[in-house]
């Protein structure tokens, strides 16, 4: 699997996992200390997601990572 490939994989897991949790991208963003359209760029994995280095568990977010 490229990483390119894997991005778009977790993007999809994001956005999935936040809607289910009822957020939009902009409060999501704001919980994370992010930008909105960093936000969308993860979701269509154009950006590589750092906090997962920063907030490796993401318990309360549900797992995005599979």
């Amino acid at each position: 699997m490229t990483q390119y490939s894997q991005l778009q994989k977790f993007g999809k897991n994001v956005r999935k996992v936040r809607k289910a949790k009822g957020l939009s991208q902009e409060q999501l963003a704001e919980l994370a200390g992010l930008y909105r359209n960093y936000i969308g760029g993860v979701e269509r994995g154009e950006n590589k997601c750092y906090l997962l280095e920063h907030y490796p568990d993401w318990s309360c977010f549900g797992n995005v990572t599979q």
